[in-house]
């Protein structure tokens, strides 16, 4: 027979748990990258060519983004970046594609930069990168357009690249479902297959790709295993490349890095 002591702590700790629960579902998206929220007035310390821009969605919502231009544009590059992106320290020189000639169009997520807003679900991602996707298109107009996903980023590249027309699809350390990855590494002590919003299956998207696609993953990265990565070679058309890159980073001025991205680029692109 239970004590009345031993219940009342058994029902605090069950309560205990639904609120932490609750939590958690209704703030997921806290736990996709850092909220590094920008004064709308606040200028970057760029000396590059840059120009913002806004794409208005309601009183609630406006995305902002930055475009680093190319005064003679190879083509555009449209980087869905890393959590840890941070729109004031940015090394844009050691982008490579940026260095090639290509110009940047880089996206503030909601509640990051001088992007407004919250997500709720899945949805809202999807939704944003089609807006952004349409802007990218009407500014490459009719060269080139990469679409590049880095890590929390390349669920939302990928999605882009198996629902519109692009030229390339480039990503760094892509992990298979954002789902799975959670529950993996933050949520295995919650229903969290129940009740998330946020599923972004990855390999679904890259199944429906009919673009060039090129995936580097790191063999040592902590944050999404090169297991899970590997497991995306599956779902690779006939031309695709999947590259594993010693160490725990993609480092974008490494040989290696710098060779596969040549050998894609002389591919001649279809322009859509």
């Amino acid at each position: 027979m239970f004590s009345r002591k031993f219940i009342f702590r058994a029902i605090a700790v069950i309560l205990l748990y639904i609120a932490i629960s609750s939590y958690i579902f209704t703030h997921e998206e806290k736990f996709f990258f850092q909220h590094n929220e920008i004064a709308p007035t606040t200028s970057y310390p760029y000396s590059e060519t840059y120009k913002e821009l806004q794409i208005p969605i309601n009183q609630e919502i406006n995305l902002h983004g930055l475009l680093f231009i190319q005064s003679s544009q190879k083509g555009l590059v449209l980087l869905f970046p890393s959590g840890e992106y941070d729109a004031m320290s940015y090394e844009l020189t050691q982008n490579y594609l940026y260095q090639q000639g290509y110009s940047l169009l880089i996206p503030d997520y909601r509640a990051t930069g001088k992007s407004t807003s919250v997500y709720h679900s899945d949805k809202d991602i999807y939704s944003d990168a089609e807006q952004w996707y349409k802007m990218a298109k009407s500014i490459a107009d009719t060269s080139s357009l990469i679409v590049y996903g880095q890590d929390f980023g390349s669920g939302i590249a990928a999605w882009v690249a198996g629902t519109f027309p692009v030229d390339m699809l480039i990503l760094e350390n892509p992990y298979y479902s954002w789902q799975e990855l959670m529950l993996k590494k933050y949520f295995w002590w919650l229903p969290h297959t129940w009740f998330t919003q946020y599923e972004i299956p990855l390999w679904e998207f890259l199944r429906k790709s009919t673009n060039k696609t090129l995936i580097f993953s790191a063999t040592d990265y902590s944050f999404i295993k090169h297991e899970m990565s590997l497991r995306l070679i599956a779902y690779l058309k006939p031309g695709d490349q999947f590259v594993s890159i010693e160490g725990e980073y993609i480092e974008q001025g490494a040989e290696k890095y710098q060779l596969e991205i040549q050998h894609l680029l002389e591919v001649p692109l279809n322009n859509n």
